[in-house]
């Protein structure tokens, strides 16, 4: 099991989400804003696990020179 290429595509379905989430709120006529806030929250995970998984690459690709 490749660890580096689920965080990636699960730190982009979360973002995704989360934006597509965002952009339906404020669309919709009843915007909640604590529902806004949930996917702020949910954008900033998908960016910390796409960040953790960049760090995971740089560090394997180091550790086998």
């Amino acid at each position: 099991m490749k660890l580096v290429p689920m965080l990636y595509m699960f730190g982009i379905l979360i973002m995704f989400a989360g934006v597509f989430t965002i952009v339906m709120s404020i669309a919709s006529d009843g915007e909640n804003g604590q529902a806004v806030l949930y996917s702020v929250f949910a954008v900033l995970n998908g960016l910390i696990a796409v960040g953790v998984a960049e760090i995971l690459k740089t560090v394997r690709k180091n550790s086998l020179q």
